[in-house]
């Protein structure tokens, strides 16, 4: 609720999906929604590679904002 209510507040929409393609997901999601930016949270090193991939496949469609991990 507390990340909902967040999006909400930003004028932006919150999707929540289960996939074993979480690439091929976030691509098609971006795509259905038109979204011109897409924002994840920073995964640590072994999810680099997948945000690389992510950038690559949005550039163009969608701008990656990634989000840095607390410590």
């Amino acid at each position: 609720e507390f990340l909902y209510e967040k999006a909400k507040e930003a004028g932006a929409s919150l999707t929540v999906e289960r996939s074993s393609d979480v690439l091929r997901t976030l691509i098609s999601i971006a795509d259905k929604n038109q979204a011109n930016r897409v924002v994840v949270g920073e995964s640590g090193e072994a999810g680099a590679e997948f945000l690389r991939r992510l950038e690559k496949k949005l550039s163009g469609r969608a701008k990656l904002i990634v989000v840095p991990a607390v410590s």
